[in-house]
């Protein structure tokens, strides 16, 4: 009987390019797998409590508004859905809002009829803001806009387009937008110092683009619009953001991002340490050192350019900065830290303008000294406040009487 030998050749069967690929392919990816998740790991175990206070506040922060608040809009970025009604409920406190046909809050039915727009002496206030002129956690007859048709003669009309969430960019493409058809004589811009200004840092809040002030070394400003910014943003409300890992990375890219994107060397939102920013603007030596001075040259080309269209329409433009309190800034950092910082810095680029800036903190402070509250438990005005706002716009335009 013969038996074949056995083939040396045969025995050792060579493995095709492909398994070997694929072989390697699957090692490396269980490595870098195992790699991802030892990172996150000890991100998850390194992580200060303040910086997972930080993370979790802007979480909760961008997801403040929700969508069924707020739809897109070409230019302004974004307002509330027209022809609508939107229910709120935030803090226990919960209402419905009216919108009307261009996406604005509608004020209460039945007060002054429309007028025409060749009445001889006829006033028309426009009222331009975020959702503190919006009347987040006012019912409809306690917004500001209630109390402005309620003290007003009739010979004065009212045009509120505030819309939560917008910043001073928003405002002027909002008065270039619909100051033709409103034909408002007297522009109150109404001005939250808490965010208005950190958002002009930024060409997004609230996950969504919005028209910004890019600034260019030696280059005169100008406004961007939101054809010119197109890129894909997150949304940082989603649960992904909870993996350290990808939070970090995200911390190193957006500041890239916002610097080829919109032009602007800072980012608002989850990853700008937002308490801190805070502190520092309302540093009376911070200031000084002028580490905010992009926020007031985008600030102070905004009011320039304003300014401008409405004098071309023969219109008057007031600005009023909303009283939030003191933000305990000078019981808990001592006594360089203060909110007339900010104000003294608005009344010098209004005064530049020759334009009146009202700061009614005095109004306020006597209110709250008789122990009543100018806050809404959703946490924007309560009727009194935006009372108070009302009083003084009727104060400072004379609208409480009628011209002859």
């Amino acid at each position: 009987m013969e038996f074949e030998k056995p083939n040396p050749k045969q025995e050792r069967r060579k493995l095709s390019p492909i398994k070997i690929i694929f072989g390697l392919g699957v090692l490396f990816s269980l490595m870098g797998a195992l790699l991802l998740v030892l990172i996150e790991v000890s991100l998850r175990i390194t992580e200060s409590e303040e910086g997972r206070n930080l993370r979790i506040f802007y979480q909760r922060y961008y997801s403040e508004f929700p969508e069924e608040l707020l739809t897109f809009d070409a230019e302004l970025g974004w307002k509330s859905a027209p022809n609508s009604i939107l229910y709120h409920e935030k803090n226990g406190w919960s209402g419905r809002f009216f919108i009307d046909k261009h996406g604005f809050r509608m004020p209460l039915l039945n007060q002054h009829p429309t007028l025409s727009p060749n009445k001889k002496h006829e006033k028309r206030l426009m009222l331009i803001g975020d959702s503190y002129g919006f009347g987040m956690g006012a019912h409809d007859d306690e917004t500001i806009s209630f109390f402005l048709n309620k003290k007003t003669v009739p010979e004065v009309e009212l045009r509120n387009i505030s819309s939560p969430g917008w910043s001073p960019e928003q405002y002027l493409v909002a008065y270039e937008k619909y100051k033709g058809e409103f034909k408002p004589t007297h522009i109150y811009m109404l001005i939250t110092h808490i965010n208005d200004f950190f958002i002009m840092e930024n060409c997004t809040a609230f996950n969504r683009l919005k028209p910004t002030v890019q600034l260019r070394n030696g280059q005169n400003p100008r406004l961007l619009n939101l054809w010119e910014m197109r890129a894909f943003k997150p949304s940082y409300d989603s649960p992904i953001w909870d993996f350290r890992l990808l939070y970090t990375l995200g911390k190193i890219l957006e500041p890239l991002y916002l610097r080829n994107i919109c032009g602007v060397d800072k980012p608002y939102g989850m990853l700008a340490d937002y308490e801190q920013d805070r502190l520092e603007l309302y540093s009376r030596s911070q200031n000084r050192a002028g580490k905010y001075d992009p926020i007031w040259k985008r600030f102070d080309y905004i009011v320039e350019r304003m300014q401008e269209k409405v004098r071309d329409e023969g219109s008057k433009l007031t600005i009023i900065i909303l009283y939030l309190g003191d933000l305990n800034l000078s019981s808990t950092h001592g006594e360089d830290y203060s909110v007339d910082v900010v104000v003294d810095k608005v009344k010098t680029i209004g005064a530049r303008h020759g334009i009146d800036v009202l700061y009614p903190h005095e109004k306020f402070k006597e209110v709250e000294a008789k122990g009543l509250r100018v806050s809404s438990p959703q946490g924007h005005y309560g009727p009194l406040g935006n009372e108070i706002i009302a009083d003084v716009i009727v104060e400072h335009g004379k609208f409480n009487h009628s011209e002859h």
